[in-house]
C-alpha cells in the first residue's frame, strides 16, 4: 500500500513538473519569440525604408525648387521606377497630411485615402519630434510611411511604401524556427531533469512536502535552463542584427554608387564633387547602422568622409560595404565605403540583454510562486489522501491567498506602466483644464473610485457573503479594463478607469474581510502576508510584462490579455475557494466607525496626532510616490525610452520595496523609533526630488525611482507601526484606523497625478517645488511631535520620535 501511494504521489509531482515547465518556459519562450519578431521586423522595416528616402530626396529637391506637390508632372515614373526596383514592394504612393492618396506608381489617384487605422499612425507634425519614418500592419499589408516636408521642413504629405507581410515572415522564419526547436530541446532536458529530481529527492517527508527541497530543486533545474535558454537567444539577436545592418548598409551604398556615377557619367570629375559631403551626411543621419561613409580613391586614399577626421580603410569586411564607382573623364577610379556602426549593434544587444535580464527576473518569480502553489495543492492532496472524510471545509490554508492575490493583481497592474502614455495619445482639451492635469485624470479617477468603493464594499461585506463582493469586484473590474482596451477618447478612458478602481476596490476590501474571519491570530497573520507577498509579485510582473507587451502589440492589446488573467482569478477563486465563507463577520469598513469610539470619526481626525500624521507625512510623501506612476512614464517617454524600460523602472521600484523591506525594516527599528524612520525616509525621497531638480535626465530619474523604493521598503512600515501605537489609533480599534489610513493614502494617489500635472507649468522645478513643499511639512511634522520623544528607538515607552 505504501509502495503504491509513494508511486501516486510521484506521478503527481512529474505531472506538477510538466505543467511548471509549459508553464515558465511557454512564458519565456514566447515572450522571447515576440520580443525577437517585433525587434527583427522593426530593423527589417527600416532597412526597407532607406531606400525609400532616395525617393523621398529626389521629390523634396523638386518641391525647394517650386514645383508643387499637388501638381507633380513625371511623378509616376519616379515611383514606378522604385517599385521595379525593389522586389518585395508591392505598391508605392505619395499621401497627403490628411490621408488623401494623391499618386501612385500608375500615376494620379482620385478619391482614394488611407484606411482611418493607418492614417491615426502617422502624425510627423513638429510637436512629434522630426521622424524619420513610421510603420503599421493592415490588412495583411505593412506600410512604411516616409514624410516629406518643404523647403521650411514643414511637413506636406508622405511617401507609403507597401509590402506583404509575407515578407517579413520569409525573413524571420529561419530564426524563429531555431528558437522553437531550442524551447523544445530546453525543455525536454527540464523533464528530464525533474524526472531524476523528483525520483530520488526525499520530496515527501511525514506526508508533508519538504518545502525547502522542492523549491529549490525546481528553481534551479529551470533556472539554469532559462539562462541557457537567454543565452541563446543573444547569440541569435547577435547574428541577425548584423545581418539586417549589412543589408541596410548595402542598400544605401547601392544608393549612393547609382547617384554618385550619374554625376561622374556627366562629366564631373571627383575632384569636383561639392557638396557631396553633405550628401553623404544626410544619409548617415537617416540611418543609424552607418557609422561613416569614405569616397576612397587609387591605394584607398580617402577624398570625402563624414568622419570627424580622415581614416585609412583599414576595418573588417563585416563591418564595412564597398562598391566600386564608375570612372571620371580623366580616368580616375574610385569606391564608396560605408561603414556599420558598432555603437549601433552595441545598444541593439544591450536591449537585448535588458529584456533577457527582465524576462530571466519575471520567469524567477513566476516559478517561485508557481512552486509555492504547487507546494499547497500537494500538501492539500497528502491530507486528503491521509484523511478523505474530512473533505474540504477542514483543509482550509492561509498560504492559497498568494496564489490568488498574484493572479489577481498581475492583471490590475499590468497596464500601470503605460496609462499616463495612453492618455496622451488620445488627448483632446478637456473641461479648459492644462494638458498635464488631463493626462492625470484616469490614475487620479481610479485612486478616487477605489477609495470611495472601500468604504462601501466595507459596508457591503459586513452584510453578505465575501465571495459575493468579490466576484461582482471582478465583474466590475473586467468591464473597466474591456472598456480602457476600448477607448479612444479622453473621457470614456478617464470613466473606464474609474470602474476599475471601483471593482479593485471591492475586491481587495473583500480578500481582506476574508481574511480578518480566519480562526486565530496565526491564521489571519500568514493569510495577509501570504495576500501581501502574491500582490507585490503580481505589482512587479505585471507592471514588466504589461510593458513588454505594449511594446510589441500596442497598449490597447495590452487591456485584453489582462483580461485573461482576470478569469484565470475567477477560475481559481471557483476551484479553491469553495467551502469558505465569513463564519463571524467582522467589521472592515471605514465607514462602521462613524459615531463608534471615542469621540466617533471627527474625534478621531480632530486629534492632534493623528491629523498631524495625516496632513504631514502621509499625504505629502504619498502625493511624492506618485512620481513613478504618473510623472516618470511621461518623462521618460521624453528622453527616448521606451515603455518597456519604463516597466523596468516599477520592477526596480517594486524589487527595492519586496526585498529591502524586510532588511532595512529590521535595521532601523533596531536604530530608530517608527517616528525617525518615517524622517529618514521622507527625506530620502526630498533629496531625490532635489537631485532631480537639478539635473533632470534619464538616468537621474531612474535613481529617484530606486531611491522612492528605498524609502517605502522601511518607510511604509514605519508609518505603520508608528500609527497603531498612537493612543487614538488603539481606542478607536487598529482595524478601524487602518481604513481610515488607507483612504488617507487613497486621497494622495488620487491627488499626486493633479499636483504634478499643475506644477509642471513650472517644468522641472516644478518637482524640486514638491519636494520642497514636502520637506517643509516635515520639518513641521518634526517640531509639532518632537516633545514626545527622541530619536533613539523606545519601543515600549510611546511612539515618540
Amino acid at each position: 500500500m505504501a509502495e503504491v501511494r509513494s508511486k501516486r504521489i510521484k506521478i503527481v509531482m512529474l505531472t506538477s513538473a510538466i505543467l511548471l515547465i509549459i508553464l515558465v518556459l511557454g512564458f519565456t519562450g514566447g515572450l522571447n519569440i515576440a520580443s525577437f519578431q517585433k525587434n527583427y521586423t522593426n530593423s527589417l522595416i527600416a532597412s526597407y525604408a532607406v531606400s525609400g528616402q532616395e525617393t523621398v530626396r529626389k521629390i523634396e529637391y523638386a518641391v525647394k525648387y517650386g514645383k508643387p506637390l499637388t501638381n507633380f508632372f513625371g511623378i509616376e515614373e519616379l515611383l514606378s521606377e522604385k517599385v521595379k526596383n525593389s522586389e518585395y514592394l508591392e505598391a508605392v504612393q505619395v499621401i497627403l497630411p490628411d490621408g488623401s492618396i494623391l499618386y501612385d506608381q500608375h500615376g494620379t489617384v482620385q478619391g482614394q485615402k488611407l484606411p482611418q487605422e493607418v492614417q491615426q499612425q502617422i502624425n510627423f507634425q513638429p510637436d512629434k519630434g522630426e521622424d524619420t519614418f513610421t510603420s503599421t500592419l493592415y490588412g495583411g499589408k505593412y506600410h512604411a510611411i516616409i514624410p516629406i516636408r518643404d523647403a521650411q521642413s514643414a511637413w506636406i504629405g508622405s511617401l507609403d511604401l507597401l509590402f506583404d507581410e509575407r515578407v517579413i515572415r520569409e525573413h524571420t522564419a529561419k530564426y524563429l524556427n531555431q528558437l522553437v526547436r531550442y524551447l523544445a530541446l530546453l525543455a525536454a532536458l527540464a523533464l528530464l531533469g525533474l524526472y531524476f529530481f523528483v525520483q530520488k529527492a526525499p520530496l515527501v517527508v511525514d506526508n508533508k512536502i519538504n518545502k525547502k527541497y522542492m523549491l529549490t530543486g525546481f528553481i534551479v533545474i529551470l533556472g539554469v535552463v532559462q539562462i541557457i535558454y537567454s543565452a541563446i537567444n543573444y547569440q541569435m539577436f547577435k547574428h541577425a542584427y548584423r545581418e539586417i545592418a549589412q543589408e541596410t548598409v548595402a542598400i544605401s551604398a547601392t544608393i549612393m554608387q547609382k547617384d554618385i556615377n550619374y554625376v561622374i557619367n556627366k562629366g564631373v570629375p571627383y575632384s569636383k564633387l561639392y557638396d557631396l559631403e553633405s550628401y553623404m551626411q544626410r544619409i548617415v543621419k537617416g540611418v543609424p547602422e552607418i557609422e561613416s561613409i569614405n569616397l576612397l580613391g587609387a591605394d584607398n586614399q580617402v577624398l570625402y568622409t563624414t568622419a570627424s577626421r580622415a581614416i585609412s580603410e583599414t576595418t573588417r569586411d563585416d563591418l564595412s560595404t564597398g562598391l566600386h564607382l564608375a570612372k571620371d573623364r580623366q580616368n580616375n577610379s574610385a569606391k564608396i565605403s560605408v561603414r556599420i556602426s558598432e555603437s549601433y549593434l552595441n545598444s541593439k544587444l544591450q536591449a537585448v540583454i535588458l529584456d533577457g535580464l527582465t524576462v530571466l527576473v519575471a520567469s524567477l518569480i513566476i516559478m517561485v510562486e508557481t512552486t509555492l502553489f504547487l507546494l499547497i495543492f500537494l500538501n492539500r492532496w497528502l491530507q486528503r489522501e491521509k484523511v478523505p472524510a474530512q473533505g474540504g471545509s477542514g483543509l482550509f490554508e492561509p498560504g492559497i491567498m498568494r496564489p490568488l492575490s498574484f493572479v489577481l493583481f498581475f492583471a490590475v497592474f499590468m497596464p500601470s506602466a503605460f496609462i499616463p502614455l495612453l492618455m496622451k495619445e488620445i488627448y483632446q482639451p478637456f473641461l479648459g483644464l492644462s494638458k498635464n492635469i488631463v493626462l492625470g485624470l484616469p490614475i487620479s479617477m481610479e485612486m478616487l473610485a477605489a477609495g470611495l468603493a472601500t468604504v462601501v464594499a466595507g459596508y457591503l461585506v459586513d452584510k453578505y457573503d465575501w465571495r459575493k463582493i468579490f466576484f461582482t469586484g471582478l465583474f466590475v473590474l473586467a468591464v473597466g479594463t474591456a472598456l480602457s482596451g476600448l477607448a479612444r477618447e479622453p473621457l470614456l478612458f478617464i470613466l473606464a478607469r474609474g470602474i476599475v478602481g471601483i471593482g479593485y476596490g471591492c475586491s481587495a476590501i473583500s480578500m481582506r474581510s476574508f481574511i480578518n474571519t480566519l480562526p486565530g491570530d496565526e491564521a489571519k497573520s500568514q493569510g495577509f502576508t501570504a495576500m501581501t507577498a502574491g500582490l507585490y509579485a503580481g505589482l512587479l510582473n505585471g507592471v514588466v510584462i504589461g510593458a513588454m507587451l505594449a511594446d510589441r502589440m500596442g497598449y490597447s492589446q495590452v487591456f485584453f490579455v489582462a483580461l485573461a488573467f482576470m478569469l484565470l482569478a475567477v477560475l481559481f477563486a471557483l476551484a479553491f475557494f469553495r467551502d469558505t465563507s465569513l463564519a463571524g463577520r467582522q467589521a472592515c469598513s471605514l465607514a462602521k466607525a462613524v459615531g463608534q469610539g471615542s469621540g466617533g470619526l471627527w474625534g478621531f481626525f480632530g486629534n492632534k496626532q493623528v491629523l498631524t500624521f495625516f496632513l504631514l507625512i502621509v499625504f505629502p510623501l504619498t502625493v511624492c510616490s506618485m512620481f513613478l506612476d504618473y510623472y516618470f512614464p511621461l518623462f521618460a517617454e521624453s528622453m527616448g525610452a521606451s515603455t518597456s524600460n519604463v516597466g523596468r523602472a516599477f520592477m526596480l521600484n517594486g524589487l527595492c520595496i519586496v526585498y529591502l523591506g524586510p532588511l532595512l525594516g529590521k535595521y532601523t527599528s533596531k536604530y530608530l523609533s517608527p517616528g525617525g524612520s518615517i524622517l529618514l525616509s521622507g527625506l530620502i525621497i526630498i533629496l531625490a526630488f532635489l537631485l532631480f531638480s537639478l539635473k533632470a535626465t534619464l538616468l537621474t530619474a531612474f535613481i529617484v525611482v530606486v531611491l522612492l523604493g528605498v524609502a517605502e521598503s522601511f518607510g511604509l512600515l514605519a508609518q505603520n507601526n508608528y500609527f497603531l501605537r498612537l493612543e487614538a489609533t488603539q481606542r478607536v480599534g487598529s482595524g478601524k484606523a487602518l481604513g481610515y489610513y488607507d483612504n488617507i493614502r487613497k486621497m494622495g494617489q488620487m491627488s499626486g497625478p493633479l499636483l504634478f500635472g499643475g506644477v509642471l507649468a513650472f517644468g522641472i522645478l516644478g518637482v524640486g517645488a514638491i519636494g520642497a513643499v514636502s520637506f517643509v511639512l516635515l520639518g513641521l511634522f518634526w517640531l509639532t511631535n518632537r516633545q514626545r520623544g527622541g530619536l533613539s528607538n523606545k519601543p515600549d515607552k510611546g511612539v515618540g520620535l
